[in-house]
């Protein structure tokens, strides 16, 4: 069939651009020491605009968590992958937790003077484990990492003054089982 212009219209064929011809896209993967590769989302990923402490270099990290090692999330660079901590939601260890900042005090940048709860509100709250090879893991309570997931921000808030510890036991709940 030709047109009017005595052009012959291009037969229909699937676009190479079509949904038949692409490949999903892949994540991101990050591999981690001890890990190994795991795949991750942009919005996994958060800002410490400080860094940690120790880590004041590195701004950027995501927050992987396997079946095999739920509830513990891990906190990893994506600058150094070597760079990771194992945390937990801090819930899980006190309900009661809390924590408020004043203002006047030096507060984190990406943080609001107010009370923070690991039961309520908009943002997480981790606490970083230590592993020791010989005696119990412990909690770091008294430094906690606030995670905003709406801003993408996180920040290590080192309370002064706290009646927390940075040594908190993980303590067996009462039925004999973990708290995590």
């Amino acid at each position: 069939m030709r047109s009017s212009a005595g052009v012959r219209p291009r037969e229909a064929h699937p676009a190479r651009h079509s949904t038949f011809w692409r490949t999903p896209p892949r994540m991101p993967t990050l591999t981690t020491p001890g890990l190994g590769p795991f795949e991750y989302r942009d919005e996994d990923v958060f800002t410490f605009p400080e860094g940690l402490p120790s880590f004041e270099t590195l701004r950027f990290f995501v927050l992987g968590q396997t079946p095999e090692f739920a509830p513990f999330v891990f906190l990893v660079s994506l600058e150094r992958p070597s760079v990771r901590f194992v945390c937990v939601p801090v819930v899980l260890l006190d309900r009661n937790y809390r924590f408020e900042l004043l203002p006047g005090e030096l507060i984190p940048d990406g943080l609001e003077p107010g009370q923070y709860s690991a039961a309520s509100g908009p943002h997480m709250l981790l606490a970083i484990l230590t592993l020791p090879e010989h005696g119990p893991p412990t909690a770091n309570l008294v430094a906690p990492i606030l995670i905003n997931p709406a801003r993408r921000l996180g920040v290590q808030v080192i309370l002064g003054g706290s009646a927390y510890s940075h040594v908190t036991p993980l303590l067996p709940l009462p039925d004999g089982g973990s708290p995590c």
